[in-house]
């Protein structure tokens, strides 16, 4: 490239010699040395338009948009039917996400040249991120009418299908570009995204594989492979396959989809202080994102470091205050922590976003029941049942209410309500055998601790209640004599 770049300038001088230099810059992303020389082919000729463009491209591709858009717009007002222009600056809206205005400037530009192939390609783009599938569908289609070789379009017309759950026909599209170009590796990755979304994890990872093969160092088969592993629940191969991804390709998109997978892994195998690290290496990139910091939350929840984790929920919510969730999860740390008035606020706050958001509804009883306000506690916990009467938790939680003001009766009636939704609730049947140990039905309490040690081995509560149960009570001894 080099060379090349010596040879047109031995061409000459003028300004089309430095809009070829700068073209070639430009292929190498060497923007500085790129944007030198179309700024020259504007000084020898102020009105080369492609120079006015390219000026702009530079800005673009160094993500200065309003700069490129300045230029494009300058473009344009020169020389309002010039078709690329528009699209130029639909470009720009598109990356900043006005996606309105991007779809208004392609059909302007065309309106003035209806043969541009990449302008109806990236009109679809611009519908499909306002998923107007049906919309984009119909401007891939038209794009690829015009330009059968447009192999890009091929993948986004399946991912419009794809977004509309028509795998078949997503599929077909997938292969149309695979027809065009054999080796274009993110075809095979597109098919395999199918198969997995069907669980159909022999056949996906037969496209991963396929996909490597084409591409070696696709870092995004990697993290592809690692999702089929995750699901196989096969987690130490996950993580190989995660950390090849980012030892592969280390930029930020990627970094944060296999940190994220790579954090979930970490999670799933309870090394909770290395998913942290990874949580937190998606937040020096984006200190902004929400689910990075629930993410973060969950595992600092999990090694009951409440306070770190009630900071962590506190930043979801504050990046994401329509968040119900990050709320909820904060007023729960806060009430391991003591925070009563706090963790009232917190749950308020995520009932506000989501009036039906049942855990917060028993959050709320949890908090007023470690408070002893009892009535209120117990209207929480039926509100969460009018949500779902078949919410075995609520039940179990009415019961330990009842239980704690000896409301006998009505405390056995909740544990085995919730036992009827779930049968292997083993905390229901040993507090059903307390209370039938406390009213001195020991064969009745025999019974609950057994079926508590049925459903878990390990419980040493039932353990130690049925050698206690074994050795008869000195007054109990007396009465049989």
């Amino acid at each position: 490239m080099a060379k090349q770049v010596l040879r047109l300038r031995k061409v000459g001088g003028g300004a089309p010699s430095h809009l070829k230099v700068g073209n070639a810059y430009f292929e190498q992303k060497r923007y500085d040395e790129a944007l030198e020389e179309f700024k020259e082919a504007l000084r020898l000729n102020p009105s080369m338009t492609l120079a006015q463009i390219r000026v702009g491209d530079v800005y673009f591709a160094e993500e200065k948009f309003l700069e490129a858009l300045e230029i494009y717009q300058r473009v344009v007002r020169g020389n309002p039917k010039l078709a690329i222009g528009h699209q130029k600056i639909g470009n720009v809206y598109l990356e900043q996400e006005q996606y309105g205005e991007a779809v208004s400037a392609y059909e302007t530009a065309l309106g003035l040249d209806p043969q541009l192939a990449s302008c109806h390609f990236k009109l679809g783009n611009a519908y499909s991120r306002q998923e107007r599938y049906p919309e984009a569908i119909a401007a891939y289609q038209e794009s690829l009418t015009i330009n059968p070789q447009l192999i890009f379009a091929y993948v986004r017309l399946g991912d419009a299908y794809v977004a509309q759950g028509d795998y078949d026909t997503a599929t077909a599209s997938y292969k149309k570009a695979l027809r065009f170009d054999p080796m274009f590796a993110l075809a095979r990755i597109k098919i395999g995204d199918i198969h997995f979304k069907q669980q159909k994890y022999t056949e996906a990872m037969t496209e991963y594989e396929a996909a490597l093969s084409l591409d070696p160092k696709s870092a995004i088969a990697h993290v592809k492979r690692g999702n089929i592993y995750f699901e196989q629940t096969q987690y130490e191969t996950a993580l190989a396959e995660y950390r090849k991804a980012l030892e592969l390709n280390p930029k930020e998109k990627l970094t944060l989809m296999a940190n994220f997978r790579l954090g979930n892994t970490l999670s799933a195998l309870d090394r909770y202080p290395e998913a942290a690290g990874a949580y937190g290496e998606i937040l020096r990139l984006n200190p902004e994102l929400a689910p990075a910091h629930m993410k973060l939350g969950e595992t600092y929840s999990k090694q009951g470091q409440y306070s770190l984790a009630a900071d962590a929920y506190a930043s979801a919510a504050r990046f994401n205050p329509e968040f119900a969730p990050a709320h909820l999860k904060l007023g729960e740390c806060q009430l391991k922590l003591g925070q009563h008035a706090e963790a009232i606020a917190a749950t308020q706050a995520a009932l506000q976003l989501d009036s039906k958001l049942s855990p917060a509804y028993l959050l709320m009883g949890d908090i007023h029941f470690e408070q002893n306000q009892y009535r209120v506690a117990e209207e929480s916990y039926q509100e969460a049942l009018k949500l779902n009467s078949h919410n075995s938790l609520a039940h179990f939680k009415l019961g330990n209410l009842y239980c704690e003001e000896q409301r006998n009766n009505d405390a056995m009636a909740a544990y085995r309500a919730a036992l009827r939704i779930n049968a292997k609730l083993t905390d229901a049947h040993l507090r059903l055998g307390e209370i039938y140990l406390r009213l001195k039905q020991y064969s009745e309490a025999t019974a609950e601790y057994q079926a508590a040690l049925r459903l878990d081995p390990d419980a040493e509560e039932a353990r130690a209640a049925l050698s206690h149960l074994s050795v008869p009570e000195a007054g109990d001894a007396e009465e049989g004599r």
